[in-house]
Parts: C-alpha cells; structure tokens; sequence
C-alpha cells in the first residue's frame, strides 16, 4: 500500500485535530497518530511519536541595554520577561513597574505588556539618573512581585542633579463631603507634578499608590471621592531636567459612609434634603431604634448628625460594647455634625484595627435623632 485510503482525513503540518486541556506548563508531551483502517481494533498505521514543549510560565524578568552613563542623560532599557527554563515567556501579559537606587532617577511609567511584545518590550529613552555612582534598575510584575529582575553595576558619572522640593496642603481629618480640595507646590526650579493616592475602604485594607495626576503643571485640583473610604495624598515634584524629588509625607482624609449604607431596626424616616450629607438622612424618635453596620475597621469613629433645641440621645456601640453615648442637642440647628465616638491615637504601623459590627441605638423617646452617616477614619499603615 503507498498510502492511506481515499476516505480517512488528511492531516498537514499544522493541522489541529484536538484541544488538549490541563496542560503544565514548560513540559514536553509525546503523542502518536494512528489508522484503524478495518476498525477492527487493530493499528494498520502508526505515525510514529511525536512531541510537542508547552510554553514556560513567567518566573522572572531580563532587564538590560543601559550603558555608562551620566546625570541628566536619557537611558534606553529592554525588559525581557523569561520562564524557567531562561526562555522568554513571549504570552506574558502583565503590568511592569519600575524602581531604582536613585531615588531621584526619571523611569517608565507602569506599562501593561501585549502581543505584539512576544514577551520583550523596549523603553525608549526613558531612564534618566540624577545621583552619580554605581545604580541599578530594576523591573517587577505589579500582581506577582516574585516575577522581576534588575540591571545592576550602571556606571552614571557627573555631578548630582537636585530636584526641588515638593508640599502638599494639610487635608482635614475627615469631611461631611465627597469632594476633596487638592493643593500642592514645589520650591523654586519645579515645572511639574505627580499627585497620587492610597486608599482604604471602611471595611479594608490600603492599597497601593494610584497615579491621580501625571507631570502636571497645575498646583490644585478637586477630586470626587467614594463614601465610606480614607484616602491618603502626596506629591512630588521635577525639574526642567526631569529631576524628580521624593514623594511627600501622606496627608489623609476620611470620607463618612452614608447612613443609607446602614440595616435599620425598628421605626425610622427617610429624608433628603440638601442640607444633609448626599442630600439624606435617617430620621426616628422611638425608643431603641437602631442603624448596624457590619465589616468596619476603624481608628477613630465619629457620628454625622444633626444636633438640635429639641433632639435627642444616642449610644453607640462595637459589638455588645459601649462605645460612647452622645447628646444631639444644641442650641441651634445644626446639620452634618461631626461627633466624635471614639478616637485612638495615632498608632504604629501594624498595630490592630477595631473592628466589627458597629450599632447607633436611639436611648430617648418622643425626641428627634436625625442620622447622616458615619466616618470609619484610618491612619495610613
């Protein structure tokens, strides 16, 4: 026989004939192809073995292409993205960011890799050193911090080049508003900025830095910010020659979350108005009626109120814990009211949260509590 039969498939280099799943990565498989012609169980022809090498994961990082150097002078660097195996991962898809011993040393921005890569990406007069010595450069997946590599031993000569210095505006500690008034500077010689932000959810952890603005010229900005969350802001500022400073020390601020974000007990009213924070309010005057909030953590906690001729009483407790009981009576009225429950002071970093299910419990009867929201305030960790 010269060749198979007219009636079985033909198959060419390339051909795809099956997916093949649960497949470890970096591993060669051996496979056959084989005809049962009379389909009688038996192997009339047998292709011989074959094999094919899946693709390695990503491990680590290449990162090269910056030679002797000096201060001031744009750099070109390659980061190639390797498997185990020291081949390059060419299916990487994540996000790079960069860090150096200089701390004043000009670096690409975070850069999310693509096809068109293959897994080696070149950043184009992108690095500039302000401190002479010998610097390293080193590259790290923003989700697996284990995934990285570093070009060390770049010699950079000149004199350094100081950048000015940066500020940013004290925020309040908290706010009865979603809006927030950034304003910052820079000492003489500073062109631009980068502002950026961590965050906290009541009922979370801070994440990393986020980039808010970039290289901007301008010296203020508002931003709208998510109830219920601390944010904590700094900038740093750049020279004409690119000399960027050290970020600022955190300033922070705690945004209350809306009563309506609360589990009502008993008999309350619904209300808006644009006097009230987010333009509602919770309103009762029976005996034990309470708001929960389950999932805080918190430093401090305070009330948003309303405090009046005629208001009433409030406790306030964590778990079964008294926390603090609170007179919402004033000699005027009074809307958003920010009342302080509990308040810690600033802690080291590490230090336990508070944390639970936090209650507000109306103790009069036939007197109006009026509730806005709550303020879950952080210290940055």
């Amino acid at each position: 026989m010269e060749g198979p039969p007219d009636d079985l498939p033909t198959f060419t280099s390339g051909t795809i004939f099956n997916n093949f799943t649960g497949l470890q990565p970096n591993t060669t498989y051996h496979y056959k192809v084989t005809y049962d012609i009379g389909n009688n169980g038996s192997v009339d022809i047998d292709a011989g073995d074959r094999t094919f090498t899946t693709l390695g994961a990503p491990v680590s990082m290449a990162v090269s292409g910056i030679g002797a150097t000096t201060t001031g002078a744009a750099n070109t660097v390659t980061v190639t993205v390797k498997d185990a195996q020291g081949t390059t991962a060419t299916t990487y898809r994540g996000k790079v960011h960069f860090t150096s011993d200089d701390p004043n040393a000009v670096l690409p921005p975070d850069y999310t890799f693509n096809a068109t890569d293959n897994g080696s990406h070149q950043f184009s007069s992108a690095v500039k050193f302000m401190n002479p010595g010998t610097r390293s450069v080193t590259a790290r997946d923003v989700a697996n911090g284990s995934i990285g590599g570093t070009q060390s031993g770049i010699s950079v000569g000149g004199s350094a080049i100081t950048p000015p210095t940066a500020s940013i505006t004290a925020l309040p500690k908290w706010k009865a508003a979603t809006t927030i008034a950034l304003a910052w500077g820079g000492a003489s010689g500073a062109v631009s900025y980068d502002v950026q932000y961590r965050k906290a959810a009541y009922s979370g952890a801070f994440g990393a830095p986020v980039t808010y603005l970039s290289a901007t010229a301008a010296t203020s900005a508002p931003f709208t910010a998510a109830p219920g969350t601390t944010y904590c802001w700094s900038v740093r500022s750049r020279s004409a020659a690119g000399a960027v400073s050290a970020f600022t020390d955190e300033t922070c601020t705690t945004i209350p979350l809306d009563e309506r974000s609360t589990t009502k007990t008993g008999t309350w009213t619904s209300g808006t108005g644009a006097a009230y924070y987010k333009a509602t309010y919770f309103s009762s005057t029976a005996l034990n009626a309470k708001l929960t909030r389950t999932g805080a953590k918190f430093n401090q906690l305070l009330l948003v109120a309303t405090t009046c001729p005629t208001c009433g009483k409030v406790s306030v407790y964590l778990g079964p814990t008294l926390l603090k009981t609170v007179s919402l009576v004033s000699a005027t009225t009074v809307n958003k009211k920010i009342i302080p429950i509990f308040t810690q002071a600033e802690v080291p970093s590490g230090t336990p949260l508070k944390a639970g299910t936090v209650v507000v419990k109306v103790v009069t009867s036939g007197k109006k509590v009026l509730i806005d929201g709550l303020i879950f305030s952080r210290y940055a960790q």
